[in-house]
């Protein structure tokens, strides 16, 4: 139940900006950031592919070796949607992904080690702070201020889950972190 209603919290996130620009700016503007939306959907897609790698390694291995894979994929992650934001730099969404990719993959390692109602609940706080952010942004500086929102609530929800691996299991999972040996 938790994992369904995490996938629900995901879809909200994945549209809410472009349901408020529709009621801030118009339909214009959402055109321009559904546009950007989709091209940034590549770097959603090397983050999600190298998670389905990292997996394994984080429900069924020690926590210097899920760490070790953690930080690693991270740092691949990271490089390949860099290239991807240094040749397209839409909205300020790619970099958002980029800045996803480079803090790791905390959310799947504690999903993964009984801890999702944790990232549940993260994500829910990310959501409420997205939409404030956007409220906020939208009237301001129209697609932008929607590309900034969802830029620092994604940091805020990555940062949080970064603490809480580091609280309950000691590890940092971030791609720029040095890896234990």
């Amino acid at each position: 139940f938790t994992f369904a209603l995490l996938g629900g919290i995901f879809v909200v996130n994945a549209n809410l900006d472009q349901m408020i620009i529709g009621l801030l700016s118009g339909s214009s503007d959402v055109a321009i950031y559904r546009v950007a939306v989709l091209a940034a959907t590549a770097v959603s897609f090397v983050f999600s592919s190298l998670s389905l790698i990292a997996a394994p390694y984080f429900s069924s291995s020690t926590s210097l070796i899920a760490e070790r894979k953690g930080v690693e994929l991270a740092r691949l992650c990271f490089f390949i949607t860099l290239l991807l934001f240094i040749f397209y730099v839409g909205f300020g969404l790619i970099l958002s992904l980029t800045l996803n990719a480079a803090l790791g993959y905390s959310g799947l390692y504690l999903n993964l080690n009984g801890n999702e109602k944790f990232v549940l609940f993260a994500a829910a706080a990310s959501v409420l702070l997205n939409g404030f952010l956007n409220m906020l942004f939208i009237p301001l500086f129209s697609v932008q201020g929607a590309a900034v929102a969802t830029l620092l609530s994604s940091f805020f929800w990555k940062m949080i889950l970064l603490i809480k691996v580091r609280h309950v299991k000691g590890l940092k999972m971030a791609a720029f972190n040095k890896v234990r040996k």
